[in-house]
């Protein structure tokens, strides 16, 4: 279900080497997938006889459960995707975020199939970009958005991926050096350029010119209290980090 999870643990090559020219699935539809397949997992648990099980097997099984009935909480008590992180696009999170970093970092590059992944990845990135804006417009709508001074940073910091020439972006230069690092031959360099050019930076002007619109609607405050149900979500953030009920 998750590509990145699946580089990041290096398990993106034999039957899984398919995952390592894709991303996440971030729309609501891979949400409600996920939230899906994590509530038969739950009912799987539950048909376990206490009686039966070791008290380890027991132990793992009450730490299983209770991190899977965490993962559902957002989606199915708040219409969200996380507690912790309730707002799609802020200052530490979306797409424009967390992917360049991602491909920086996790993404290996070793042979010319890691280099033609690095470039599906990339050309991902564009529809991820684009989900996130769709997604964050409409829990806007709903009143989840982040503070003013919240949207201020994150404008600029795409402003700063923004700006960068697509040649020498430092995502295009990511898969450039480590390919000439490697000897992989191949015009990497105009291959990203050209993704980026011709998608990824359209999607990210979208998402800019969407930032720059909702900015005037975020309601006063920083505080999570501020939004509809705002407490509660606090609170189950609270649980979910602390494992316990405390104010």
């Amino acid at each position: 279900e998750s590509p990145h999870r699946t580089t990041s643990l290096g398990l993106d090559k034999g039957a899984r080497a398919a995952a390592k020219g894709k991303l996440d699935d971030n729309s609501p539809q891979g949400l409600a997938r996920r939230t899906a397949k994590t509530q038969a997992a739950l009912k799987e648990l539950a048909a376990f006889d206490d009686a039966s099980l070791s008290p380890a097997a027991k132990l793992n099984r009450e730490v299983v459960t209770y991190t899977q009935s965490q993962q559902i909480v957002a989606p199915t008590q708040f219409g969200l995707s996380s507690v912790q992180r309730p707002y799609r696009i802020f200052q530490q999170g979306g797409a424009y975020f967390q992917v360049p970093a991602f491909l920086n970092t996790a993404h290996s590059i070793a042979t010319k199939e890691d280099c033609d992944a690095y470039l599906s990845r990339l050309e991902a990135f564009a529809t991820n970009l684009d989900t996130d804006s769709a997604v964050q417009k409409a829990e806007a709508a709903r009143g989840y958005l982040a503070p003013a001074w919240s949207i201020d940073l994150t404008l600029g910091q795409m402003a700063k991926l923004r700006e960068q020439p697509a040649a020498t972006s430092s995502t295009t230069q990511s898969l450039v050096k480590r390919a000439a690092a490697k000897g992989i031959a191949g015009d990497w360099q105009a291959q990203a350029a050209k993704l980026l050019d011709s998608k990824v930076y359209p999607a990210l002007d979208r998402q800019i010119a969407l930032m720059k619109e909702l900015r005037a609607s975020s309601k006063p405050g920083d505080g999570l209290w501020r939004v509809p149900k705002g407490a509660e979500i606090y609170a189950a953030a609270l649980n979910q980090a602390t494992t316990t009920d405390f104010t």
